[in-house]
């Protein structure tokens, strides 16, 4: 069996940049973004988290996750995906 494709939410890892708008500000605001990508029990949740932060925000929290908590949204990803 293949483990799932990561591309849907990894690219090369991005810094965060404080003086942009829609970036993140600090460490807190990263983990809290962290706490939502983890809390989410659909795709569909994990997706509407990009009305409160970028894409960009979300590859950083995803690329900072544990392996273990990367494969969880994976999992779910590959669950809840049409593809």
């Amino acid at each position: 069996m293949t483990k799932p494709s990561t591309a849907t939410f990894i690219s090369p890892v991005i810094s965060p940049v404080v003086s942009q708008d829609n970036q993140l500000q600090s460490t807190a605001d990263l983990a809290k973004l962290q706490k939502q990508m983890l809390a989410a029990e659909t795709y569909n949740q994990m997706l509407a988290l990009i009305v409160d932060y970028s894409h960009q925000e979300m590859q950083l929290a995803y690329s900072l996750l544990s392996p273990a908590q990367q494969s969880r949204i994976e999992a779910i990803r590959a669950r809840d995906s049409l593809i």
